[in-house]
């Protein structure tokens, strides 16, 4: 059972002052037993909490709409080179769709070779190691289907903190 609690306005001298919620919160029951003198506190931090989360959703997905609209294939991965996150462009230059990409380890989807001399240019155990964007023009990008396309890319790390946790793969035809 879900307890809906109505806007409320806080009383002077409160943990807040100010104006009410327009929506009603949404309160577990067992929340309610916090609600004894200093509840409008309790009341108060739940709808500044959904606040944060709302704002988080639309954050989150104005992020996803940017990468589905970019127009170069970007992969990325975790720091053990497994897919996490293909967008529409690169679906088409590897031939699959993310949902059987994801989870996969890059090497898996993926061969980038130099279109000259026909060496691997993506060693992923390595891209912790570099300190900025590595660019590649003269590659040969080979999907799983074997379909192989000239492209352009880049890999850069992901870094959190001082901690690489993933990269970020780029690809132009």
């Amino acid at each position: 059972m879900k307890v809906y609690l109505m806007p409320f306005t806080a009383r002077a001298g409160s943990c807040f002052e100010g104006p009410a919620e327009e929506d009603p919160a949404l309160v577990e029951p067992a929340l309610l037993d916090e609600l004894a003198p200093g509840g409008d506190c309790v009341l108060r931090r739940l709808g500044l909490r959904r606040q944060a989360e709302q704002q988080l959703l639309v954050e989150q997905k104005k992020a996803v709409i940017t990468l589905a609209s970019i127009a170069d294939g970007v992969v990325t991965t975790d720091r053990d080179g497994n897919i996490t996150y293909v967008n529409p462009a690169a679906e088409d230059l590897l031939g699959a769709e993310a949902s059987a990409l994801n989870g996969m380890h890059l090497y898996d989807a993926l061969e980038l070779k130099s279109e000259t001399t026909g060496e691997r240019l993506l060693d992923i155990d390595q891209a912790a190691d570099w300190e900025r964007e590595m660019e590649f023009e003269d590659a040969v990008l080979t999907a799983r289907s074997g379909q192989r396309t000239a492209v352009h890319f880049s890999v850069a790390s992901i870094q959190q903190g001082s901690r690489q946790s993933g990269s970020v793969i780029t690809f132009r035809d």
